[in-house]
């Protein structure tokens, strides 16, 4: 079979809508989303220093270089292959110099580099998934000049941007759908869903055989952030390829058709037993065993999805099964696949090794790097790094994005208060409890109220 790489994303992203391209949380909370091996969620030991207080390279004398990221957990094989390469290669280019790594996963990751911003502290090279808003804060390096721009997947320029400035690039990028254990869809006679209603039939049949039909872990809150915007997304996709630009100019509602019917689906999903009864408290990591030990026959996740179902039926001594991939879609079948940047990477504005943190993220940046950081579950941010689809499930999710038409994620220009709003409401509802006449109208005078926050392309 003909090799597919991840760099078919270069012509599949350029049709993305010209608001965005695509998404990355920025006006909305930042999802600690995992990287392509992302099972574990131990929190490792954060440095508190101050950015580099080593001399200057140039000095010949030893120097500290700090990446600080929220997803680079040691002990996880891509991870460390990853760190070890960045080191080795670093150490090519400067015998004097070292890499101190601070690690800290999940959410908490974002509140620390916030007050490590704030008191001039943080790493020389940080990685985060709020470049704009970093950007015009004055916190981040202007790396519009650099040499790897030009080969950065164009859909993502956009939200790697403040002012026409790029303040960042996407080491990976993400998309999200529905993989499923292909076993218990062939046992039980189901064909990989065309249609919403065609999910909600199938959950039928997973019901009757006592199959969890989608294994849900809402209580890592991105989870249900990626879930719920993919319906969410897709309908606003449907109306206006800006529709959040749409939204802060006055010309569409948040409050339309297009919230109404993802939290009716959502509904649907709900009422319908579609999820785990334990779906508000569980988190991701557990998701990974429900899905892997064939309790659950679906799980909406990114594309590191496969690897990491592998990665857990080796670590937790299930029986393997293949696994496949199908894209959300509405009732109608209709198609539009969100893609934003995974995990973007930036220089701290105030780094004292301005030179050695530029050669240092060009050296991140390179195929070589971004090929083992992509690992075998992650996709390239950048077009020339050529990583081959091993899986079945990674070839199918690049096949759909390779005809379908794709969008920015949902909420990349709302204020957080306004995602907040609406995914404590759909929790609610998966809850047991009904939607009031008022909650969207506390939604809408939050955007109001922090329309401010918004930074628009």
């Amino acid at each position: 079979m003909k090799k597919l790489v991840l760099t078919l994303l270069t012509t599949c992203l350029v049709t993305v809508f010209s608001l965005a391209g695509c998404g990355n949380n920025e006006a909305g909370n930042s999802s600690a989303s995992p990287s392509a091996s992302p099972s574990a969620s131990a929190v490792e030991s954060a440095s508190q220093g101050a950015a580099s207080e080593s001399p200057s390279a140039s000095d010949d004398k030893p120097f500290k270089m700090r990446i600080s990221a929220w997803f680079l957990t040691e002990g996880e094989g891509t991870n460390d292959a990853f760190k070890k390469a960045v080191e080795d290669k670093f150490k090519e280019k400067y015998p004097n110099g070292s890499i101190q790594w601070d690690n800290l996963t999940g959410e908490k990751y974002f509140d620390k580099l916030k007050a490590e911003l704030a008191s001039s502290s943080a790493a020389d090279i940080i990685y985060s998934q709020q470049v704009p808003s970093l950007g015009k804060a004055g916190y981040l390096m202007d790396l519009s000049g650099e040499p790897w721009v030009s080969d950065m997947v164009d859909a993502t320029k956009i939200v790697e941007a403040y002012d026409g400035k790029i303040y960042g690039a996407a080491t990976t990028i993400q998309s999200f759908g529905f993989y499923y254990n292909k076993k218990i869809f062939a046992d039980l006679g189901i064909t990989p869903p065309k249609t919403f209603n065609e999910l909600l039939a199938a959950g039928e049949k997973l019901n009757a055989a006592k199959i969890t039909p989608i294994t849900v872990g809402f209580k890592d809150q991105w989870t249900l952030d990626y879930f719920f915007g993919g319906y969410a997304q897709l309908a606003q996709a449907l109306t206006s390829p800006t529709f959040e630009a749409d939204v802060f100019n006055g010309t569409q509602q948040l409050d339309g058709p297009e919230t109404i019917s993802a939290i009716d689906k959502f509904t649907q999903l709900a009422q319908k037993n579609m999820f785990n009864k334990s779906a508000l408290s569980i988190d991701w990591p557990q998701t990974q065993i429900e899905f892997a030990s064939g309790k659950a026959a679906m799980i909406y996740q990114g594309p590191w999805m496969a690897q990491v179902t592998e990665d857990t039926f080796t670590s937790k001594g299930f029986d393997p099964f293949e696994v496949g991939f199908f894209p959300l879609s509405d009732e109608n079948g209709k198609v539009i696949m969100g893609v934003g940047p995974d995990h973007s990477v930036s220089i701290n504005a105030k780094t004292e090794h301005p030179q050695e943190a530029k050669d240092l993220l060009s050296l991140i940046l390179s195929p070589e790097l971004i090929a083992v950081h992509a690992g075998d579950g992650g996709m390239s941010g950048m077009k020339s790094a050529n990583i081959e689809a091993k899986l079945p499930a990674m070839k199918e999710l690049l096949d759909v994005l390779k005809n379908s038409p794709t969008t920015y994620q949902w909420g990349s220009y709302y204020p957080p208060s306004v995602k907040t709003g609406i995914l404590n409401l759909v929790t609610k509802i998966i809850g047991g409890g009904k939607a009031g006449d008022g909650e969207l109208d506390e939604v809408k005078k939050n955007y109001e109220k922090d329309k401010s926050l918004i930074i628009l392309p």
